[in-house]
């Protein structure tokens, strides 16, 4: 795809997904880059200033989101969450955070809406609606749901949709991400590489 192609279905994802005019009146809730030592390891692998377009699923409060705007200066971000929280977030303790949590993401994101689109939507409708354009992400980072099924789907959709892009991932330490892994390893034939929490695919 050329650079001025590109462009084009990038426009035409922003026009479907605008920010809004005004910020939302929301407090914002942004707190440090959710990246340690491995995120920053693994991700400088792939991204830089020539970085064009990375594919984000999960997004949360946008902690992570900031990490990836700040590694890749010149690319454009496409966020997909529903921002509804994943099952682990529908826990006491994130209660106070659900009602407002697309907005707040705006909130803490706002200063970035040149070249941060956020995509409401699950993730399977996401990948398809930027796999039909004909974006083709650099590196797609998988941090949404975390049950075997989420962790697996998402996985498989963005190797399958995105066959140039690094696929990398989250939350290597829990059982039902690993389980699903390994379950990629077998039926799609790739192998998986890991460090610390950061998992990454590696094609054949």
């Amino acid at each position: 795809m050329s650079n001025d192609t590109l462009r084009g279905s990038i426009d035409l994802l922003r026009q479907h997904h605008p920010w809004p005019v005004a910020k939302p009146a929301v407090e914002p809730n942004g707190g440090p880059i959710w990246f340690g030592d491995d995120h920053v390891k693994i991700f400088s692998r792939y991204l830089n200033d020539q970085t064009k377009v990375v594919l984000e699923l999960g997004s949360f409060l946008g902690r992570s989101t900031l990490g990836i705007l700040a590694m890749a200066p010149n690319a454009t971000v496409i966020a997909v969450d529903t921002w509804k929280g994943s099952q682990e977030h529908h826990a006491p303790e994130f209660a106070g955070l659900l009602p407002t949590l697309y907005q707040t993401f705006l909130v803490n994101t706002w200063e970035h809406r040149d070249r941060l689109i956020a995509v409401r939507s699950d993730t399977t409708d996401g990948i398809a609606e930027i796999a039909a354009l004909g974006i083709e992400p650099d590196m797609v980072y998988v941090d949404a749901g975390h049950g075997f099924d989420e962790v697996y789907l998402d996985a498989s959709n963005a190797i399958n949709c995105f066959p140039k892009a690094a696929i990398v991932g989250d939350d290597f330490t829990w059982t039902s991400v690993r389980d699903a892994l390994t379950a990629l390893v077998d039926n799609l034939k790739v192998r998986i590489g890991a460090e610390g929490n950061v998992w990454w695919v590696s094609r054949p």
